[in-house]
C-alpha cells in the first residue's frame, strides 16, 4: 500500500455496523445483496445510489467493519475528502480485501480521476477483490467523460436506496442511542426530528452531544432537558 494513502481513508467509524442499520422493506434487496457479496456468494461489484440520508455511507462503512472482523483488510474511500489529493493515492488499493468508494459522482468530469478509478476497477476485477460504490445518481446519470467506466459500473448489482420516513429515522436514532449506552424516549426522538436537522448524520451528532450533557448534568433525556441543551448551544457564541 503506497505511503501517500491518507490513514483517514481506512475505515474508522465503528458506530456504523450492520447491527444498527435500519433495514426497510424497500432497501432489503440491496442490503441482502451486499451481505452476499461480502460472504463470497454474490458478484464482485455493487453500486448503491440514492438521495442524501438513505444509508449509503452507513452500509459502506458497515461493510468495512464486517470484513475487518473477519481478519481481512478493507479500505474506505470517501471522495468528498479524497479529491483533495492526487489520483495516485489509488495506487496499490487493489491489494486490500475490500474497497468501498463513497460519492463516486464527485469525479464526474475529472478526467484524471475517472481514468484512475477505471484502472482500479479493472485491477480489482482481475484479482477478484469486492468493490462497493455509492453515489447520489445511477451509473447512467453520472455524466462521466469516460463511457467505458460508466458501462463497467453498471455491469453487476445496481440498487437504488429509498429515503427513510420519520418513523424509521426515529428507530435509527434509538438504536444509535442504545450503542451510546443511552435510552432515547420516543417523545425526545420526535422532538429532535421536529426541531433539529432532518439529516441523520447531524441528528446522530446531536445525540453524542446530548449523551455528554446528560452525563455531565446527571440528568435523563427528557424533552425539557433537550430543549434546554439545544437553546444553550444555539445562544452560545461560535
Amino acid at each position: 500500500m503506497p505511503a501517500q494513502l491518507p490513514l483517514l481513508f481506512n475505515w474508522q467509524v465503528p458506530t456504523y455496523s450492520f447491527s444498527n442499520f435500519y433495514e426497510t422493506e424497500q432497501n432489503q434487496c440491496a442490503y441482502q445483496s451486499l451481505l452476499q457479496l461480502l460472504q463470497g456468494d454474490g458478484g464482485q461489484c455493487l453500486y448503491l445510489w440514492g438521495e442524501v440520508d438513505t444509508g449509503k455511507s452507513h452500509l459502506l462503512q458497515a461493510a468495512c467493519k464486517f470484513v475487518a472482523q473477519n481478519n481481512a483488510t478493507p479500505v474506505y474511500l470517501p471522495f468528498v475528502e479524497l479529491l483533495e489529493y492526487s489520483p495516485e493515492v489509488l495506487e496499490g488499493v487493489n491489494e486490500r480485501d475490500l474497497v468501498c468508494i463513497d460519492d463516486i459522482h464527485l469525479i464526474a468530469g475529472l478526467e484524471l480521476w475517472e481514468r484512475a478509478v477505471f484502472t482500479l476497477f479493472n485491477q480489482l476485477r482481475e484479482v477478484q477483490v469486492p468493490l462497493v460504490i455509492s453515489s447520489l445518481v445511477s451509473p447512467k446519470a453520472l455524466g462521466l467523460k469516460l463511457p467505458d467506466l460508466a458501462s463497467r459500473l453498471a455491469w453487476e448489482g445496481v440498487f437504488m436506496l429509498d429515503t427513510l420516513p420519520d418513523e424509521s429515522k426515529l428507530r435509527v436514532l434509538q438504536r444509535y442511542s442504545a450503542d451510546l449506552g443511552m435510552e432515547l424516549p420516543e417523545s425526545v426522538g420526535e422532538y429532535l426530528l421536529k426541531h433539529c436537522s432532518e439529516n441523520l448524520k447531524a441528528l446522530m451528532s446531536w445525540l453524542e452531544k446530548l449523551d455528554y450533557a446528560s452525563l455531565a448534568n446527571k440528568r435523563r433525556l427528557t424533552v425539557p432537558f433537550v430543549r434546554e441543551v439545544l437553546n444553550a448551544r444555539a445562544s452560545s457564541p461560535t
